[in-house]
C-alpha cells in the first residue's frame, strides 16, 4: 500500500503536497535507527544456589573428604575431613558441604592459646574468600560458652548445633589448658668426657 505524501497548508484553504525530503546520503533503514533493546544486566557473581538436600544426595556415598572405617560387629562409623564440619562426622546435620549455615570451633593458629568460632555467611555463598565470619575468643570458659550460645542459638542461626558446639568448645578449651600447663623438658645431651 502506498501512502500519499503529507499535505501542508498554503495561503487560504488550499493544501498542496509536500515533496519527500531526499538527502545526498542514503537514509538508514528504520530498524537500524532504533537502538537494540537492552537485556537486563547479568552479573558474573550471581549464580543459582543448589538446595542442601540435593547436595547431600550427591555427596553422601562418595566424596574426597569421606573416611570409611569399620567398628565392632561390622558397624560402619563414617568420618569426614571436610571443612566446616563441627564433629567431623559424615552426616547431613554436621556436613559443611550440604548446609549453608555451618559452625566451626578450632584452636587459633597462633601461639596465643585462643579459640576461633567461625560461621558461614548466608549471603556470601558464591564468594569463598568472604564466606567465613571468624570471632577470636581469649576469655574464660564461661564467657566463651555464652558467646557461642548467643551466636549459634539465640540468633536463630543453627539452634540444633548448640549442644555439639558447646561440647566442641569444651574439648578445645581443655586441650589448650593441657598444652599450656605442659612443662618443657630439658634438652638432655650426653656429656662429653
Amino acid at each position: 500500500m502506498q501512502r500519499d505524501p503529507p499535505l501542508s497548508p498554503v495561503d487560504g484553504d488550499e493544501l498542496r503536497a509536500v515533496p519527500p525530503f531526499h538527502s545526498h546520503h542514503h537514509p538508514k533503514a528504520p530498524e537500524q535507527n532504533k537502538a537494540a533493546p537492552r537485556l537486563p544486566h547479568l552479573r558474573r557473581r550471581e549464580m543459582t544456589t543448589v538446595p542442601g538436600s540435593l547436595v547431600w544426595e550427591l555427596v553422601k556415598k562418595n566424596n574426597c573428604f569421606l573416611i570409611k572405617q569399620f567398628g565392632n560387629s561390622n558397624a560402619k562409623v563414617q568420618f569426614s575431613k571436610e571443612p566446616n564440619n563441627l564433629y567431623n562426622v559424615h552426616s547431613y546435620k554436621f556436613s559443611g558441604l550440604a548446609n549453608n549455615k555451618t559452625v566451626t570451633i578450632q584452636p587459633s593458629a597462633g601461639d596465643d592459646k585462643a579459640v576461633v568460632l567461625s560461621t558461614t555467611k548466608t549471603k556470601k555463598q558464591n564468594a569463598p574468600a568472604k564466606l567465613q565470619h571468624k570471632n577470636v575468643m581469649r576469655k574464660e570458659f564461661r564467657k566463651m560458652a555464652k558467646a557461642v550460645k548467643n551466636q549459634v542459638c539465640n540468633n536463630y542461626y543453627r539452634p540444633d548445633l548448640t549442644k555439639p558446639a558447646l561440647a566442641r568448645l569444651s574439648s578445645v578449651y581443655r586441650s589448650l589448658q593441657v598444652s599450656k600447663s605442659r612443662i618443657k623438658k630439658k634438652n638432655r645431651q650426653p656429656t662429653k668426657l
